[in-house]
């Protein structure tokens, strides 16, 4: 099988708490509503195993997509939305090992401490909690100085539809 050098993918990143699995998920519905031929994943949730295989199990994570990404793009899938922190420019090369063809485009989330520690307090209610609050300004210091970004995007106070949309637009995928 021919590799395609033509599968563009966006990936929504953005620290503990920026919205990037909401927005990306808005961005698939969107997407659908208009037939476009996509994926979406959380790469987050490639990686949830014991033990872990590099830093935040990465390795599996990105072995994942690969089998996944090969029964998506088998299925008719052109596109990719993933959500998942970017903390450098390096780690786009276990985007194109994993997707083939990959035409990247990084979209990072902001939003202010507070709405971060807002959404951190609704969704992680366990032991993990203060491990994600320390960690959403500490990888939003990592986040600000790598620039590994294309663009940015505010979701901050902002309906979500809206949010998704601006991404699209920047990407050019509408």
């Amino acid at each position: 099988m021919a590799v395609s050098t033509d599968v563009r993918v966006i990936i929504v990143s953005g620290t503990i708490g920026a919205g990037k699995s909401a927005v990306a998920s808005e961005m698939s519905d969107i997407l659908c509503e208009r037939e476009v031929p996509h994926a979406y994943v959380d790469l987050d949730s490639l990686s949830w195993s014991w033990p872990p295989i590099g830093q935040f199990n990465n390795v599996l994570a990105f072995k994942n997509l690969a089998a996944v990404w090969a029964n998506y793009r088998e299925a008719g899938c052109e596109r990719l939305i993933v959500s998942h922190v970017v903390e450098c420019s390096d780690e786009l090369d276990c985007y194109r090992q994993a997707v083939p063809g990959a035409c990247i485009m990084v979209c990072r989330l902001v939003a202010s401490q507070a709405t971060r520690e807002s959404r951190i307090r609704q969704r992680e209610i366990g032991a993990g909690l203060e491990w994600h609050l320390n960690r959403t300004a500490e990888l939003e210091e990592i986040l600000q100085k790598a620039s590994a970004e294309d663009f940015q995007v505010e979701n901050d106070g902002r309906p979500i539809r809206d949010v998704a949309l601006e991404v699209l637009e920047k990407a050019g995928w509408l």
